[in-house]
Order: structure tokens, then sequence, then C-alpha cells
């Protein structure tokens, strides 16, 4: 805001002898007002006013003094009134704009800068907070504008450098906003701002470690700046240091209980640490900040499905919600049979960020090389940032690829409504990078949901869900929002590794004892999983169990992870905690140390099944209530070994005693077991992508005949 502080307003009257006792209560204003003496100066001013009622300045300054202290409604009063002696001021315009702000009337705010502007066209400290105001807005691109034009009035101004190198970040112009940052260091090198925010666009251009080293700066210059320290969590979190961005969001939390962004940001590092109760109270807070959160009420959704205890119809009904806070009918869009004909060739687009070497990317690998290209075109809309050999390969099979993650959710749809796309297939969920926020607009005729998240995303506008009966038995299709779509079989398919590993022997040949052993996420480990684990430890005497994941690089996680384990008496000299390993050919390689696999409960093991199964090693899961927690069962039943399905958790630590104690079936299974998945429905491409072939046809002839 403009704090000149002028003694009196160039517009005033002169003052007569007998009016010299406003000077000092003016004077004496000011000077309280620029202490913070708030209640004092504004005593002082109201004097002036008593004596001089059209005292111009000291209604101006008494009006900022107001904003200052919340009073907005009287500052507005004070500051309209100055106006309208001089509507042309740009000073009172200027401020008129912060207290329109603060009212909530952000329209009316702009507006008042923009009036001051005419005024003074290039004023770089108008142009600045005008800058300011659009940012609030969200009209980053707006705001991107005045910051260029106040830097040619101002070249060598650090703070709108830094302002502008800000936006620029948040546009995801990293390249520029690096750079623009850079030129505001070297004007203010000891600037904590400035450090702040090339911490977060060096992070989000991926050069973390120079990111961290930023934010540490900052926060020497800044100890208890909360900007550097909350963007200190973002760079930790991308290192997989989730302890350390937990203790970061933690800290902003301390300072600013309320700050919603730190709430989202905590829950997740607490997922990844496999701290879900945590997370879910860490989410639950959020939403009692702000019920209709969309990114906090999905993270909720999603951190649900670990929790053994959660009904299925009531995360339905969560769902359900959610579907409705983001589906805003204005913007659903109506589709017209122009081109109804069903038998014609399909558009089918694919919504991923994870079109790289990911889980999802493992099953869609081998089932789109074999699409048929005269029944389908494939459009890939890729939301993610990163590539890699297992994108050239996916680029190979999906002939048009877009890449999406700098559209909105409205240009998006646009765009897929633009290529004419006739089925459109959500491959996130709830999950990292979705984008329901364009399902939720319903650019194609059809929409499919599948693979990427194992529960309903409870959106109205997603027609269906790829599954088989084994994962939604037709007894329960209920809960979900979207129809289940039925394919024989199974309901993935596991594409060949690209690195080639032999299968071992089985290392308990020659260790002596058997080695269980399970590399899923430790979000996974509920309360009935580590149990179940226990018992079977328990059961086994000389047992060992490895568990690899990420999260077990650090030291505090480790340790808690072994104290669960402890409370159901298992010695932590038993448990093998290993941090995951990122070369993939050494990950399928570690499963040469483990004899048996043990799945989780509620939420299953996909990936990490099927690559278990791949390297010889057979795995044990337990029948479920709902779809995550069926589907190993999917797996093994596909592979015809339904004796790997434990029908409680007694009968799990029964089978897993069982299995060990015949080491010769184990080896023998071991050896044989990569061609039994090679040989099942997990693995038939060209089968699985007649299915799939099948299934969007028949999902285009209900369209067809139904379209109005």
């Amino acid at each position: 805001m403009f704090q000149a502080f002028p003694l009196w307003h160039p517009a005033d009257r002169s003052l007569s002898a007998g009016e010299t006792g406003v000077v000092g209560w003016l004077r004496q204003a000011i000077a309280k007002h620029r202490l913070g003496q708030f209640d004092e100066a504004a005593r002082s001013y109201r004097q002036v006013l008593v004596a001089l009622p059209e005292h111009h300045a000291a209604k101006h300054m008494l009006g900022l003094l107001e904003h200052q202290r919340g009073n907005q409604a009287e500052a507005y009063e004070l500051i309209r009134q100055v106006i309208s002696a001089q509507p042309s001021n740009p000073d009172y315009l200027c401020d008129l704009g912060l207290v329109l702000n603060a009212l909530g009337r952000p329209a009316e705010a702009t507006d008042s800068l923009r009036a001051a502007l005419t005024v003074r066209p290039a004023d770089p400290r108008v142009l600045k907070m005008l800058g300011g105001l659009l940012v609030q807005q969200g009209r980053h691109a707006e705001a991107v504008e005045c910051y260029r034009a106040a830097l040619k009035g101002e070249p060598r101004n650090a703070g709108i450098y830094n302002d502008l190198g800000s936006v620029l970040a948040t546009l995801g112009e990293t390249t520029a906003a690096i750079a623009t940052l850079r030129q505001a260091l070297a004007l203010d090198p000891d600037h904590p701002d400035v450090h702040s925010n090339l911490g977060y666009a060096l992070s989000e251009a991926g050069a973390v470690e120079a990111a961290i080293e930023h934010c540490w700066e900052a926060l020497r210059l800044a100890p208890t700046g909360v900007a550097p320290r909350f963007n200190l969590g973002l760079a930790l979190y991308k290192i997989g240091d989730y302890s350390g961005a937990a203790r970061a969001f933690e800290a902003v939390l301390a300072r600013h209980p309320t700050m919603l962004a730190a709430m989202r940001e905590l829950g997740d590092a607490f997922i990844k640490l496999g701290r879900v109760d945590a997370a879910i109270e860490t989410y639950r807070s959020a939403t009692r900040q702000d019920p209709n959160d969309p990114r906090v009420l999905g993270s909720l959704l999603f951190c649900e499905n670990y929790r053994a205890d959660g009904e299925p119809k009531q995360l339905v009904e969560a769902a359900r919600r959610y579907g409705q806070l983001v589906t805003d009918p204005a913007n659903v869009k109506i589709h017209r049979a122009d081109n109804d004909d069903p038998n014609r060739r399909l558009r089918v687009g694919l919504v991923s960020a994870d079109f790289r070497m990911h889980a999802v990317a493992r099953f869609l690998d081998g089932p789109l090389a074999e699409i048929d290209p005269r029944q389908i075109e494939l459009f890939a809309y890729a939301n993610g940032t990163r590539s890699d050999a297992m994108t050239e390969r996916l680029q190979r099979s999906i002939p048009n690829w877009r890449q999406v993650s700098d559209l909105t959710d409205g240009q998006l749809a646009e765009a897929i409504t633009n290529d004419g796309i006739d089925i459109l297939i959500d491959l996130s969920g709830h999950s990292a990078g979705h984008r329901l926020g364009v399902f939720a607009r319903k650019p194609a005729p059809v929409a499919v949901t599948w693979l990427g998240y194992f529960a309903t995303t409870g959106l109205p506008t997603i027609d269906y869900v790829l599954a088989n009966r084994w994962v939604i038995p037709e007894a329960e299709a209920a809960h979900w929002v979207e129809t289940p779509w039925y394919l024989p079989d199974t309901y993935l398919c596991f594409s060949p590794p690209m690195v080639d590993v032999d299968v071992g022997p089985l290392p308990a040949a020659s260790n002596g004892f058997i080695t269980f052993g399970s590399a899923n996420n430790l979000s996974k480990l509920s309360e009935v999983t580590v149990r179940a684990w226990s018992d079977v430890l328990a059961a086994v005497p000389g047992s060992r169990l490895i568990l690899r994941t990420a999260a077990l690089s650090d030291p505090e996680t480790a340790d808690r992870v072994r104290r669960r384990f402890t409370a159901f008496g298992i010695a932590p000299d038993r448990l093998l905690l290993q941090p995951a390993v990122p070369d993939y050919g050494e990950h399928l390689a570690r499963y040469r140390d483990v004899d048996i696999a043990l799945d989780s409960y509620p939420y299953a093991g996909g990936t990490t099944t099927v690559e278990a199964l791949w390297m010889g090693v057979p795995v044990l899961t337990l029948k479920g209530d709902r779809y995550s927690a069926r589907m190993g069962e999917n797996i093994m039943r596909n592979l015809r070994m339904p004796e790997w399905i434990a029908d409680s958790l007694d009968d799990y630590a029964h089978r897993a005693t069982g299995f060990a104690r015949d080491i010769e079936a184990l080896a023998t299974l071991r050896l044989s077991l990569r061609s039994k998945l090679a040989a099942s429905p997990m693995m038939d491409a060209p089968a699985f992508a007649r299915n799939l072939e099948a299934a969007f046809r028949g999902m285009w002839q209900e369209w067809c005949a139904r379209a109005p």
C-alpha cells in the first residue's frame, strides 16, 4: 500500500495561525502510525478531523490505519470519502483497491487499481500492486504482464523480479522463473523470499538438491519464515525424505495451524511413511478448514482404502459426495449422436500421469501394442512431466500423443472434445496426478476408469469401471457409482519386464530357514496385515521377513515398523528392512532372497504380486471384501493356484506353515512359476487386447442405442 505519510495533502487549504495545533496532532499521528501504535495514532488522526473535517490526508491515513487493523468497512468509508473529493488521485484509488480486496470484492479492487493506472500508466508501484492482486485472484498470466511492465520503470527492483519469478514458477515456466529469480538474487543476495522462491522453482525443475540449499539459506536469513519451510518440505518429499518433509510441514503448521496447503502435504508425507491414521486425521483437519477442497477429499478417499475397518458402503457414499462437489452441471458437455455408427473405428483416449516406468504402464505396455488399429485409434493425454524408455515404448503403440500437464481442466476437456474422442479412460482414479476434474466435464460420450485406483471415483460422469467378477462380484455392483464392465478371466495383463533377470534357486535350500517377503508400500501395512504376518512368523520357527520399500531408508520409519511387529511378539532381528532400489533389474533380482511372498490386506498388491511370481516366488494372499482386497485372489485364480488364497487370518497362518514345511515343493514350484504366469491370461496380451476391443465396442454400442 502507499504510505508516504504526508503532513497534509497538497489539495488541503493553507492553515491559519489558529490552526497550527493541527500540524502537531498530524505529526504525532504519523509518528505513532509508523511505530505501529495504532490506537494512539487513530486518536491523533481523529483530533485533526474534529478540527478540520475535510482534511483529506488525515482521513486517508486513518483509512489506511483502519485497513491495517482489519476494520475494512470503516476503512472503505473513509477512503471513499476522500475519493469523492479527489476522484483521480492514484494513491487514493490504489488504497481503495486494497480495501475492496480485503472486503472480498476482487473485481472492484482490480478496477480501482486500473483506474489509478489511467492517471499513472507506467507507475511501477501501481503495476506491482495490481500484479499482486491478480495473483490472489488466480489470474497469473495477467500478473506476469503487470510485473514485466513494472520492471521497465524499475529495472533494478529485486522485489519485482522476485514477484515475477514466483508467478512464472506457479505457471510451470520453470526455466524463465529460475532465470528471473537469479536476476533478483544478483540485485539482493540476502533476500530470503528470493531464495525461497528460487528453491521452489529449482525443485519443480528437478534440481532438488540445489533447491534444498536455497530453502535452507532462506531459513538462515529468516529463521521463522513459513514459505521457505514449506518449500523445503516439498523438496524433501521429492527426494524421498518423507520424515524430513513431514517435520517441515509440521513446523509450518505450528506457526499457521490452519494452512490448508501444509495440511495436504503433511497428509501425503504421512501416507508415504505408512502412518495411515495420522494421514487420515490430517486430511480430516483440512476438511474442517475447507469442507469443499476436492484435493483433500480425494486424498482422504484414497487413504481410507488402506483401512481394514472401512465399510464399503460408507466409502461409496463419501465418493459420491466428492463426485457431487467436482461435477458442475453447467460444465458437463451434452453429446449428440452425430456419428452413431455402432461399428465404426473408435477413438479411445487414455489419461494418466504415469506413462513411464510405473505400475500402470507395466499393465498397458503389452495389451496396447496388440490393439488392432483398424478398430481403435489410440490417443494419450500425458499429465506427467517425466519420460523414460517405457514412455518411448508406449508412444510406439499410441500414435496420437498429447502432453497436457500445463493445461487447465477446461482446456484439456476442450482438447479431448476437439480430438473427437469416443471413449475416454481414466488410469488414475484418486491417485497422484489424476485429472478427475476433466472427467467431471464429460468431454467424451463414454468414460471408463481402469487400473490406477481400486474403488469408485464417485463421479457420475464416469460410466464404467473395467473389472472381472472376482474383484467386483455382481452383488457388490452397488458399491460403485460406475457400472462394472466385466472382462473375461482378468481385468489386467502384465507385460514381460524390459530387463532379463533369471530366477534364482530357493534361498531356504541354502539358508536352512524360510524367508518371507513383501515389497508393498508401508501404507498397506494395516494392523490386520502386521498381525497376520506376525502370526506367520510365530508359526514358522526361525523364519525371517524381508520388507523392501522406499520409506525404509529412513531410520525413524524403520524403527516404527519394528515396534509394530514387536507389539505382536516378533523380535526385531527377524525383520530385514530394506530401502527400495531404483534400478528395476536389481529390484527384481532381490526376489532371489525370498522363498514366499506375503500379500497385504485390505489393500492387496498388484504389481508386486506379479513381479514376485515372475521371479518364481509364490504369493500367499487373503480373500477380501472389496476390489482392493481381492486383487491377489484375481491373480492367483488366473494362475489356477487357489490353494494360495486364505479364507481367514487363522487360515493364512495355517497355509503359510504348510507351504514353509515343504521345501522340496517350493523349490519345484519356483522353477515353474514364470512359465505358469506367462501361459496364463495374466500375460496373454493378444487375447487381452481382443477382450479390451470387445469391451470398448460394447460400451460404444450401448451409447449409440441410447444417445440423443
